[in-house]
């Protein structure tokens, strides 16, 4: 039986978030895109009211 996927950043469990990720040698979970999108958006002034529009539309499954 396979294990319950686990996010590779920050290990938490599928049952621990709302939503993990499948790449295709890594998993990465709903709570660290948020925060990467963060970083990137301190980072890069401008970057988040860019693509705020976008990432409106992106739906998580429940």
């Amino acid at each position: 039986m396979a294990s319950e996927p686990s996010c590779s950043f920050c290990g938490k469990s599928e049952a621990d978030v709302l939503q993990i990720i499948a790449g295709p040698d890594a998993f990465i979970c709903n709570e660290c895109v948020q925060l990467c999108v963060e970083i990137v958006a301190t980072q890069n002034p401008g970057w988040l009211e860019q693509h705020r529009q976008f990432l409106a539309t992106l739906a998580l499954k429940s």
